[in-house]
């Protein structure tokens, strides 16, 4: 299992509840499914959910399929669809990372 929490730079909290149409990559193609958390998608074969969490969001991508270098893409390009989306500048810090 890989996570990152995704923050604003303000350290302000998230303030959008559009969560199928913003917490999503910005050019990898997803699609929302079912299960836990806020939010939940599945990006090619993973499911990445969402949790709100103070100040931010979460992120775990649960099947183990992706590798992390294309975790870190997935995640870079969510940020860019918050940011594009909202107005609200992010940042993303890995938290944990298991086989």
């Amino acid at each position: 299992m890989i996570e990152y929490l995704i923050e604003r730079t303000d350290e302000e909290w998230f303030d959008f509840g559009d969560y199928p149409n913003v917490l999503r990559p910005i050019e990898i193609p997803s699609k929302q499914i079912q299960g836990w958390g806020n939010h939940r998608i599945e990006v090619e074969g993973e499911e990445i959910s969402f949790a709100e969490e103070a100040p931010g969001f979460q992120v775990s991508f649960n099947t183990g399929v992706v590798t992390q270098e294309r975790a870190d893409r997935i995640i870079a390009e969510i940020c860019k669809s918050i940011e594009s989306q909202t107005g609200q500048r992010t940042k993303a810090i890995q938290i944990s990372w298991k086989k």
